[in-house]
């Protein structure tokens, strides 16, 4: 049984999308079943969160391939912080107790994966918890902090999808013989290098530019202002390079205004939310893939970025490192738009062979599910 709020709701069908390719992998050895916990908010403008894009989702709306079922608890920003735990466990554990799993998987530390933790210590089953990144990285107060020490102290044992994670994730109390890093994968029937010049003519993209993507939530932590920055000093150099800006978020409607005051706005290009085989067709169009984030786990637009043969330049941050070396892009500075900038004309200036780059970081989602597996299985041949 898997406890998450990191899985697709009707309104984002790709939220949660490394857990979701695990778990429709991990089928081939086990019987899983999601719950997937959602905080609820009053339907009061300054009580709802503002960091991110907040829906009430349809509760009787299911993710293709997977068993699953939604669970609300109410929450009230910073107020029950240190409440939503417990608010979570009571969702979760009459539906854990009726079906009798044998390990309790785990995606997100707090609250879910202490209510995770604490509904198997219950039922004397072994949990796992994964942590994808900023629930380790921005944990937003002490009381966070303190459930998140507790949630790591307690669980049977800790998946992180890179090892930058796992380190943060020691430091706060992690068993270093209890845990392991196992990357993210990507999905090569749909992210595999593809003839740049068709995908312009199929996107309306001119056949000469210079195409920057990036791919993601439009929020401040995912560099956009420094992107911005960057695209103004390049636009004077470069008359036909164009960024092309695929998400949806909070930010959206402030970014838009940002371009404008900049004087860019002629060369952005904003198509709004993709599914998967529309951003393998931008990532066919453009030149250079880029990923400014302030912070990241193991992003998975990176993976596709490298397995459809483009050059990535993103924030030396989490697990980037560890995809990206000067073999195929180039790190730079967090915060830094000179530097962002910088990197991006070195990428756009470089000759690359897009077989070679696709062919540098090959990983699968049934890999990264059969590892998951792995670590679940040796839990289970050590119950009585």
């Amino acid at each position: 049984m898997v406890v998450t709020p990191y899985f697709p709701i009707q309104q984002e069908p790709y939220r949660g999308h490394s857990a979701y390719q695990t778990l429709l992998r991990m089928r081939e050895w086990a019987d899983i079943h999601v719950i997937s916990p959602l905080a609820v908010y009053p339907n009061l403008g300054p009580l709802q969160p503002r960091s991110y894009r907040y829906h009430r989702a349809d509760l009787q709306w299911r993710a293709e391939g997977l068993s699953s079922e939604y669970a609300e608890y109410p929450v009230v920003p910073v107020i029950s912080r240190p409440f939503n735990g417990f608010s979570c466990l009571r969702q979760i554990l009459p539906r854990v107790r009726a079906a009798r799993p044998d390990i309790l998987l785990n995606y997100w530390l707090y609250p879910e994966g202490w209510a995770t933790a604490a509904a198997a210590r219950r039922l004397g089953i072994p949990s796992v918890a994964i942590a994808i990144g900023s629930d380790v990285k921005r944990i937003p107060d002490a009381i966070s902090r303190y459930f998140v020490k507790r949630t790591l102290r307690e669980i049977s044992f800790l998946i992180t999808v890179s090892a930058d994670l796992r380190q943060s994730a020691l430091e706060l109390g992690a068993k270093p013989e209890l845990s392991r890093a196992i990357l993210n994968g990507c999905d090569t029937s749909i992210f595999h290098p593809a003839e740049r010049g068709e995908a312009r003519q199929e996107l309306g993209v001119p056949l000469e530019a210079s195409l920057v993507l990036f791919v993601g939530s439009l929020i401040p932590e995912k560099g956009l202002r420094e992107l911005v920055a960057a695209s103004a000093k390049l636009a004077a150099r470069r008359p036909g390079i164009l960024f092309a800006c695929i998400g949806e978020g909070p930010f959206g409607a402030a970014f838009r205004q940002l371009i404008q005051e900049a004087g860019v706005a002629n060369r952005f290009l904003l198509p709004g939310r993709a599914s998967a085989r529309e951003v393998a067709r931008w990532l066919a169009a453009c030149d250079v893939f880029t990923l400014p984030s302030y912070s990241e786990g193991c992003p998975n637009v990176v993976l596709e970025a490298m397995a459809c043969g483009r050059p990535v330049v993103a924030t030396r941050v989490g697990g980037i490192p560890e995809l990206v070396t000067e073999e195929n892009g180039f790190l730079v500075a967090r915060g830094d738009h000179e530097d962002l900038e910088h990197g991006l004309e070195a990428a756009l200036q470089r000759e690359w062979d897009a077989g070679a780059l696709s062919g540098r970081f090959s990983r699968s989602w049934e890999q990264v599910a059969a590892e998951t597996w792995a670590v679940c299985e040796a839990l289970l041949q050590r119950q009585p």
